[in-house]
């Protein structure tokens, strides 16, 4: 893997299980805060814990390369902390590979930091299987202030897909910036008024833990969440 920047936070993984069913985990999921928090999974079938949860003490790599959300509580929790609320500017990307869709759009979040009226989401399904971003940003006529980006392609399962966003705040203009690539290429983007509000909920991969029906199905790897802004190019070398 390429080097990451310095973290200022670094995390242990420790297993905490909401259920008595056998797991066998065989895995360990590397784990990065700072300029990036970066999971490298290892891979599971039909054995993921209803939650992991981490806790903050020191650094953990590992071997493998993704993770089968197939349960619909199947998720991956990282506990809420103020250095996860990124408000300036950050990049969040993942490659997913869908298994099946949900009948809504917001049925499907692959990773997000999101509670009622508040956070950011990537998803990836609905009956138009689309994939998109939502960003909790009020006084623009969002719904719920929840304002959306979508790619124009819609997506295959069992496909694998590269989906990366950044988001930037202009302090000068009060102005955020928001741009959704698909496999490596801008294909949308969004100018709004105002910052984003960020929500104390945890930082959640396969399942949005506010509404227990929201789960993504399939597989989910190297997600990456930067307090920077990355550039094309930048994320183009990244996803090889």
């Amino acid at each position: 893997m390429k080097p990451y920047k310095k973290p200022h936070l670094k995390l242990s993984l420790r297993q905490k299980f909401n259920t008595t069913r056998a797991l066998g985990i065989t895995a360990v999921i590397m784990i990065i805060i700072g300029g990036v928090l970066f999971y490298k999974f290892g891979y599971i079938e039909d054995t993921l814990a209803d939650k992991i949860d981490i806790k903050q003490t020191k650094n953990i790599r590992g071997a493998g390369n993704m993770i089968h959300f197939k349960h619909q509580n199947d998720v991956i929790q990282v506990p809420h902390h103020s250095s996860l609320n990124l408000r300036d500017s950050f990049t969040i990307e993942t490659w997913f590979l869908p298994l099946g869709f949900g009948n809504n759009f917001f049925n499907d979040p692959v990773v997000g930091k999101h509670s009622s009226g508040q956070g950011w989401e990537i998803r990836a399904g609905g009956s138009d299987r689309e994939l998109g971003f939502m960003i909790t940003l009020p006084n623009n006529g969002c719904r719920f202030n929840h304002c959306e980006l979508k790619s124009p392609h819609p997506l295959q399962k069992n496909i694998w897909t590269h989906v990366a966003v950044t988001y930037e705040h202009e302090s000068s203009t009060n102005t955020s910036f928001v741009k959704l690539y698909h496999n490596g290429i801008l294909v949308n983007e969004g100018i709004y008024t105002g910052k984003v509000s960020m929500s104390s909920i945890d930082f959640t991969i396969g399942k949005n833990t506010e509404w227990g029906n929201r789960s993504f199905n399939g597989y989910i790897d190297d997600v990456r969440y930067w307090s920077s802004v990355r550039t094309e190019a930048e994320i183009q070398q990244n996803m090889t």
